[in-house]
């Protein structure tokens, strides 16, 4: 079947998918296609608190030499305010970072960036209300991810139109490298081969993002995915809800992490 690279938008976790709908004639920019999310929990939170004070001044922290962090949900953005090495005995890390870039200036390019980031922001809540694309996210190499929040991220999703969520993840078993699997109305798991190393996003396992890609196309065009929406707070059958301390071991775990 033919493959319309604009019915898809990234969700993150990085570059990797943005390459990929790039390389298939999708240049349109969007609020996640060039981003980080350091985890699922933050992506979530942000939808479920409709953007509400992203990426807010005193919020935002180096991440690397070129990329800012939003701290309060655990996204960074590519960004012209600068950082350095905090202790210059050692590497620039997140851990060990400051900006280079004087107050005043900083200030200035942190309103443009801002004024870029809101105009996404208007452009995802359109789409999120219209039901049109088909939203993607993969986590990073190092992130694990439950079905728990695939299928809370998923739900979110619906709570605002009906959305399909596709969560692309390591495939345990050959056979299921390429395949989809429909969890819930609007919510589908891909299974790939490999992710992109997480120095170089654009290589990518190209042939199984497009089968992974079609198949949900496949998946929506027949209707699979118009059923009425699950509430949020819905109960997870034979999904034991994670303890606080766990959550926060993980998201420890996400911070501390290489990239």
């Amino acid at each position: 079947m033919s493959f319309d690279a604009h019915r898809f938008e990234s969700l993150g976790a990085n570059c990797e998918f943005g390459f990929f709908l790039q390389d298939h004639g999708n240049h349109e920019t969007s609020l996640f296609k060039w981003a980080e999310v350091i985890g699922i929990d933050g992506l979530t939170r942000l939808l479920r608190n409709d953007f509400e004070a992203m990426f807010a001044y005193e919020n935002v922290v180096p991440f690397n030499a070129s990329m800012v962090f939003d701290r309060s949900y655990w996204i960074a953005w590519h960004s012209k305010m600068q950082a350095e090495a905090a202790d210059p005995t050692k590497p620039l890390s997140r851990m060990n970072a400051r900006f280079s870039t004087p107050e005043p200036e900083r200030r200035k390019l942190w309103n443009d960036q801002n004024a870029k980031l809101q105009h996404f922001v208007g452009k995802l809540r359109q789409g999120l209300r219209t039901g049109e694309r088909i939203f993607v996210y993969k986590p990073r190499l190092q992130d694990a991810v439950t079905e728990e929040e695939i299928v809370t991220l998923g739900r979110t999703l619906r709570s605002f139109g009906s959305n399909t969520l596709l969560v692309v993840t390591l495939a345990e078993r050959p056979d299921d490298v390429g395949t989809v699997r429909r969890i819930e109305a609007g919510l589908l798991r891909g299974f790939i081969d490999r992710f992109a190393p997480g120095d170089r996003a654009n290589d990518y396992s190209g042939e199984v993002w497009l089968r992974l890609c079609r198949a949900a196309l496949e998946d929506v065009d027949r209707g699979a995915a118009t059923e009425p929406a699950p509430s949020v707070t819905a109960s997870i059958p034979g999904k034991a809800k994670s303890s606080a301390v766990a959550k926060a071991l993980a998201r420890l775990r996400r911070w501390t992490g290489l990239r």
